[in-house]
C-alpha cells in the first residue's frame, strides 16, 4: 500500500443473472445499480475514483464502451490477436462470446473506439490500448508479440505494450518469464529505449502529452451550496465526460448517485436537494468528483452535521 510505483484501478465484472460468482457476463446494463453503488461506496469511503478501467475478463460491449466514455480517459482491456492466434480449444470463447477484440488493432496501436463497436478506431474520447495475459490459457504475451512492440518503436512510434495477470495467483514467476523474453528482445534490439511504467504514466507517455500540458490543464472545480442548490463550477480544465460524478450518502446509510442539472456544459453543473431528491436535513455527505482527458483528478466534499 506504500509503493510509489504502484497504483488501484478498476476493474468490474458484470454480474450474471443468477449471480453465480465464478460465472462471467456481458451486461453492464443489467447491473448498473451494483455498478454505481460500487463506485460511489468507494469515492465517499476511500476518496477514490476510477480514471483507468481494464474490463473483466477483458469483455466489453457496447455498454461499457458508453459507460467508460463517461468517466474514464484509459482503458486496457483490448486483447486483440491475429486470426492464427485466435483461442483455440475454449469452447465459452467461441464466436466472440467473451473478450471479442476480433476487429480491433493487434500490432500495439493506442486508439480511440467508435461509438457503436469498440473494437475498431473511431471518434470516442477515451482511449484502448492493448494488453495480453502472462502463462494463461489463451491469448498470452510471447517473444514474438514483444519483438511486434519493439518493431513499432524502432520505427519512431511510442507504443504502450501491456501484461496483465491475476494477485489470486503467485504471479513472481510469471513475471520472471516475462522478463526472460524481454531480455532476448533486448539483445535483438539494443537503441530502443523502453521503460516500466504505471498505467496512467505509460498512456501520457505514448500519447504524448507533455508535463506542462498536463499541468497547465489540470482539472479543478469549487462546489458551494446556496439554500438547498449545490453548484459545482469548474475553474480550471473540464471534465474528461459530460458531467462531474455525484455521490450522496444519506444520514440512514443509503449511498445514491444521480445525475447533474446542466448550467453550462463542461463548465457549471447544478444539483437541487428537496423532497424530489433528498432534503438538506437528511445529507451526510456529499461528494464530487471527476477526472480530465490527461488522467489527473479533482475530488471535493461538503458534509453535514
Amino acid at each position: 500500500t506504500h509503493s510509489e510505483q504502484d497504483a488501484i484501478h478498476w476493474h468490474f465484472h458484470p454480474i450474471p443473472f443468477y449471480k453465480e460468482c465464478n460465472i462471467p457476463a456481458t451486461s453492464y446494463d443489467n447491473c448498473m445499480p451494483v455498478l454505481l453503488d460500487i463506485i460511489t461506496h468507494r469515492l465517499i469511503d476511500r476518496k477514490m475514483f476510477p480514471v483507468v478501467n481494464r474490463a473483466g475478463f477483458h469483455t466489453e460491449r457496447i455498454d461499457a464502451n458508453f459507460f467508460i466514455e463517461q468517466w474514464m480517459p484509459f482503458d486496457p482491456s483490448c486483447q486483440s490477436v491475429t486470426e492464427d492466434e485466435q483461442p483455440k480449444g475454449q469452447r465459452d470463447l467461441i464466436h466472440g462470446r467473451y473478450g471479442d477484440w476480433r476487429l480491433a488493432p493487434s500490432d500495439w496501436t493506442l486508439y480511440h473506439p467508435d461509438f457503436y463497436d469498440w473494437r475498431q478506431q473511431g471518434n470516442m474520447k477515451h482511449w484502448k490500448a492493448r494488453v495480453l495475459n502472462m502463462k494463461s490459457r489463451h491469448r498470452n504475451i510471447t517473444i514474438e508479440e514483444i519483438e511486434k512492440a519493439f518493431i513499432k518503436a524502432q520505427n519512431g512510434e511510442n507504443v504502450y505494450l501491456g501484461i496483465t495477470d491475476h494477485d489470486w495467483r503467485e504471479m513472481s514467476a510469471e513475471i520472471d518469464d516475462f522478463r526472460d523474453k524481454l531480455k532476448v528482445v533486448l539483445y535483438k534490439y539494443p537503441d530502443v529505449k523502453f521503460k516500466f511504467a504505471e498505467t496512467v504514466e505509460a498512456f501520457r507517455n505514448v500519447i504524448g502529452y507533455t508535463d506542462v500540458e498536463i499541468e497547465t490543464n489540470k482539472v479543478d472545480f469549487d462546489i458551494t451550496l446556496e439554500n438547498n442548490i449545490l453548484s459545482v463550477v469548474f475553474t480550471n480544465g473540464e471534465p474528461f465526460g459530460p458531467q462531474p460524478f455525484l455521490a450522496i450518502k444519506t444520514k440512514g446509510g443509503d449511498y445514491l448517485h444521480d445525475n447533474f442539472d446542466f448550467q453550462e456544459p463542461k463548465k457549471s453543473y447544478s444539483y437541487v436537494f428537496d423532497n424530489y431528491t433528498i432534503p438538506l436535513d437528511k445529507l451526510e455527505k456529499v461528494v464530487v468528483a471527476t477526472n480530465d482527458m490527461y488522467g489527473n483528478q479533482c475530488i471535493k466534499e461538503l458534509t453535514f452535521i
